[in-house]
């Protein structure tokens, strides 16, 4: 159920004004951030026409912002458990793109593809990994060369998964930030022009009168 359909099902239970204009004034209120609960009564009030000391009417309001204000504390929650199993789920996406078990890829990735083409080339005493050698080969090539300065092949298919997967963890993040804020800035503007259209209505509610 959508709150416009929330407020107009609650107007009718509790015999209050339920046309279209009349719920679509209540739902720009309510959706208001920066009124208060009272504000939200009074201005609901006025627009009812309804004297000071009618107080079935003024009960039947409160009411109302009663069961608007725990539809949207529901609204709200659901808001953040999808935030939240969105963000778990990225981040799952993008570990599971660039995971490790037990320190080795699962799959090949740029480092690997560069490591197994560097081995396939001709041999190389400064870049060949002595372990895929025999112990006649290994000796040759390791003559007169730095243990020290060989590369740990190992370490850099990890440490090249774990920047690829905190690189897109940060994608991730941004993308959503992103997002959260394009909505969040859609979501004020479209309250600040029903706050503004309300405005209009109620003062031309209030000329009549």
């Amino acid at each position: 159920m959508s709150l416009q359909e929330l407020v107009a099902e609650q107007l009718g239970a509790l015999s209050l004004r339920d046309d279209p204009d009349t719920v679509e004034f209540v739902v720009g209120l309510v959706e208001e951030e920066s009124f208060e609960s009272e504000d939200r009564r009074s201005a609901i009030l006025g627009m009812l026409e309804a004297e000071e000391d009618d107080v079935t009417t003024a009960d039947a309001v409160d009411k109302l912002l009663e069961e608007t204000s725990i539809y949207q504390d529901k609204v709200l929650a659901a808001r953040r458990a999808a935030e939240e199993a969105e963000a778990a789920a990225a981040a799952a996406a993008a570990e599971g793109r660039g995971g490790t078990q037990y320190g080795y890829l699962e799959e090949e990735t740029e480092a690997d593809r560069l490591a197994r083409e560097e081995a396939e080339r001709a041999p190389d005493k400064a870049l060949q990994d002595p372990r895929q050698m025999s112990k006649k080969q290994r000796k040759k090539a390791l003559e007169g060369v730095d243990l020290l300065a060989l590369p740990n092949l190992n370490k850099a298919h990890v440490d090249a998964a774990e920047k690829q997967r905190r690189a897109a963890s940060a994608s991730a993040a941004q993308a959503k930030k992103a997002r959260d804020e394009a909505d969040r800035k859609k979501q004020k503007d479209d309250e600040k022009r029903k706050l503004e259209e309300k405005r209009k209505k109620a003062q031309k509610v209030e000329r009549k009168a």
